[in-house]
């Protein structure tokens, strides 16, 4: 290149020949303190000291000479720092001397550094020395963000916040003094609180006497101060307060907290009156705070706690009193209150004095204030040793009881005040065929009720459980389905007056059931025969001695009158004949019918023969189709003779026509006889086949006929009722229709 201006050559040597002669300028410049450097016109870093090298981890070798100070520039401020450097070379004082920038070493770690730089009279160079300054502007940062905090602390305590100098002027105080006192900030920084309206003279002493304390270094504990607000109302407030020491350990001021504790003084007070209103109690009675900080006790605590003196429970946790493994349940128990305002009956253990657990049961309410905001705590205990020492005995019990229900040969329900089934003994299931863990729980209906009593049995059942029951009959159900009787005697047990179960015991008596009743069929044939025999035989007996009596009167001089009479005989004497074989033949029936093929088409038609000729009546029957064998009993003839007897005998006049009509279905006969007579009133044809029917039965006759009819109709397997021959019209005639089972039909 080309060859360099002499003077520039002359001032390298000049310059030379100062760092070689002048020993003291180079000592000065590797022993200062800071890092310090020579910077060429293009940047290059001619000379470093050793600090510099501490600094940015390079040893001088390599930055003499060889490295730019842009290299240690973070890259956000280097544009600013060149621009300086231009400015110093043309104008010293256009760039400024001292100024922070961000210097990054060998290993890329950042560090503040504040530059003092100037030029070296008489060159292009300039000497710079770079202070680090990153732990000073780590610890600046750390105390604004530490002022941040106060301030914001201070701004939105909820507590009151006053700062005060050695003299007891206010310095400063946060934005509750408006809230708690209505007095603004401003009103109250630069006075001395001796001065302040808002203490009256009392508390003004008080607080004075412990501010000189504090300024002699005597710890004061906190404190309560009565306050009048700007609107002239009474606070009390609780002091906390703090000496405010300088770095020479001086004392210098206070800090002073002021809490509104005026609510929690009224609860207090409250709290106070309630407590002198339950000492007589004998339940235990705690009065606790929010927090749950006992406040007062009664006697019946202090018994149950095994101590005379309040001072051992009182300012204690209430939860200190509950023993450890119920202290979570006590805990949920307090958040539940909370939320609800009540609850009761929860049973916890409670430590007593000398370390036993005590079984209690308690109940605790929420405390409000006027303003409905929580306050506190009652609760209400009450040892229930006793109890459950009873309720061991009772479970004890309950299990003997259990096991003696177990063995018990008959079957036992026990039910509970909800119906639900509380148990069954094995005998209930060995009756019934429904096991335990089928039927405990079930509710009514249960599934041995049947569906044709089941209104009935869920009456007495609901007056059993309330009243209880002896000897109550009721038909039940087997799970397979079949039936049973059984008789229940049970008792509602009570607890208090109220229903604790119903137990009931059965005794199965479906043989007797049935014995009964096959008793009372006996009796009922044995007072038919017997009204057969005192009433109907009576009455036609009396009949003929009464015509035998009359016929001696007229004797044998009046043939006419006394072949009438004769005629009468004859006739009451065919109705005792036919009593009597009716009699026989409901005897038959009660033995039992012997069911055969019987040819019907004869039955009818000899029957019609028979009644031909009928004395006093001239008689003609119709019939119409023909019969085949059906299955029957050799009794079957006595039904058609006292169908037609009954057509012709109630038939007015001396000519009487009845019509017999026969039908064929797929597997039985039906046969209509059919009479011009008075027929039956649709009122009676349900009963005209029951025994002394109220009607056309007893028109000369025992009405024994139509029942011993309907007997033996059933035993062969058919059926009988009674219709109108025109329809809607009874007393044009009646209808006797009769349907019996054709042989060959049963055969298959």
């Amino acid at each position: 290149g080309s060859e360099r201006p002499e003077a520039e050559k002359t001032s390298e040597k000049a310059e030379k020949m100062m760092w070689e002669g002048e020993e003291w300028y180079r000592t000065v410049f590797e022993t200062t303190g800071t890092a310090t450097v020579i910077i060429e016109e293009d940047t290059t870093l001619s000379r470093v000291n050793t600090e510099f090298e501490k600094l940015c981890g390079y040893p001088k070798e390599e930055v003499e000479g060889k490295k730019s100070w842009t290299e240690f520039v973070l890259e956000e401020d280097l544009a600013r720092m060149k621009e300086y450097h231009r400015l110093r070379r043309v104008n010293e004082k256009a760039a400024p001397r001292h100024y922070e920038f961000r210097f990054k070493d060998r290993y890329g770690r950042v560090k503040n550094i504040f530059l003092t730089i100037a030029m070296i009279p008489g060159t292009k160079k300039s000497v710079a020395s770079l202070l680090d300054i990153t732990e000073l502007k780590k610890a600046e940062r750390m105390r604004r963000e530490s002022e941040e905090k106060y301030r914001k602390i201070f701004e939105v305590s909820p507590s009151v916040i006053v700062l005060l100098d050695g003299k007891g002027n206010i310095l400063d105080v946060n934005p509750r003094i408006c809230d708690q006192l209505g007095y603004k900030p401003e009103e109250i920084i630069g006075k001395n609180f001796a001065e302040l309206p808002c203490l009256p003279e009392k508390s003004k002493a008080i607080a004075k006497e412990k501010f000189l304390q504090r300024l002699k270094g005597k710890e004061s504990p906190p404190y309560d101060l009565e306050f009048i607000t700007k609107s002239g109302e009474k606070r009390v407030g609780m002091i906390n307060a703090t000496p405010m020491i300088d770095a020479r350990g001086k004392i210098v001021g206070d800090l002073v907290v002021v809490s509104d504790i005026t609510e929690r003084k009224r609860m207090e007070e409250q709290l106070i009156r309630l407590s002198n209103a339950v000492k007589i109690s004998k339940d235990s009675i705690v009065i606790s705070d929010i927090e749950g900080r006992i406040v007062d006790v009664n006697a019946a605590t202090l018994k149950m706690y095994g101590t005379d003196n309040k001072e051992d429970l009182i300012g204690k946790s209430s939860f200190d009193l509950i023993a450890p493994e119920d202290r979570e349940k006590a805990v949920a128990g307090m958040q539940e209150t909370l939320e609800k305002g009540y609850i009761a009956n929860r049973e916890y253990h409670v430590i007593t004095k000398n370390g036993n657990k005590l079984p209690i049961e308690m109940s605790v309410a929420l405390m409000k204030d006027a303003d409905g905001e929580p306050i506190g705590f009652v609760g209400i205990s009450r040892d229930i040793t006793e109890r459950k020492q009873a309720e061991k005995l009772l479970k004890e019990s309950e299990k003997r009881f259990r096991l003696f229900l177990r063995e018990l040969p008959y079957p036992v329900v026990v039910v509970n005040p909800d119906t639900s089934i509380e148990y069954v003994n094995p005998a209930f299931e060995r009756l019934t065929g429904f096991r335990s863990e089928e039927v405990v729980g079930l509710k009514p209906p249960y599934p041995w009720w049947i569906e044709e009593t089941m209104e009935q049995t869920s009456r007495d059942f609901g007056e059993a459980m309330q009243k209880g029951v002896k000897k109550l009959e009721e038909l039940f159900q087997r799970k397979d389905g079949k039936r049973f009787w059984v008789e229940i005697t049970g008792i509602p047990i009570k607890e208090d007056g109220r229903l604790k179960y119903y137990l009931s015991s059965w005794v199965e008596v479906t043989e007797r059931k049935k014995t009964e009743e096959e008793l009372r069929e006996a009796i009922r044939r044995a007072e038919l025969l017997r009204d057969i025999l005192v009433h109907d035989i009576s009455n036609i007996n009396t009949i003929i001695v009464g015509y035998l009596n009359l016929l001696e009167e007229v004797g044998l001089t009046d043939q006419r009158k006394g072949g009438e009479i004769i005629a009468k005989l004859e006739q009451n004497f065919r109705r005792m004949t036919r009593l009597i074989e009716n009699v026989q033949k409901l005897r038959m029936l009660e033995i039992g019918v012997v069911v055969e093929p019987q040819n019907l088409e004869s039955i009818i038609t000899e029957t019609i023969k028979t009644f031909g000729k009928y004395p006093g009546k001239k008689v003609l029957v119709e019939k119409k189709g023909e019969a085949g064998l059906v299955l029957g009993s050799k009794l079957l003839p006595n039904v058609f003779e006292n169908v037609l007897d009954n057509a012709i005998k109630y038939s007015p006049g001396k000519e009487v026509r009845v019509e017999v009509n026969i039908r064929s279905t797929n597997g039985e006969y039906y046969v209509e006889i059919s009479d011009w007579g008075p027929g039956i009133p649709d009122e009676r044809k349900e009963t005209v086949f029951q025994r002394l029917d109220l009607g056309r039965s007893l028109v000369g006759g025992s009405g024994m006929g139509w029942s011993i009819s309907k007997k033996i109709v059933e035993a062969c397997g058919g059926r009988i009722w009674a219709e109108d021959r025109v329809q809607g019209e009874s007393s044009k005639g009646a209808k006797i229709v009769l349907t019996l089972p054709k042989y060959r039909s049963v055969q298959r």
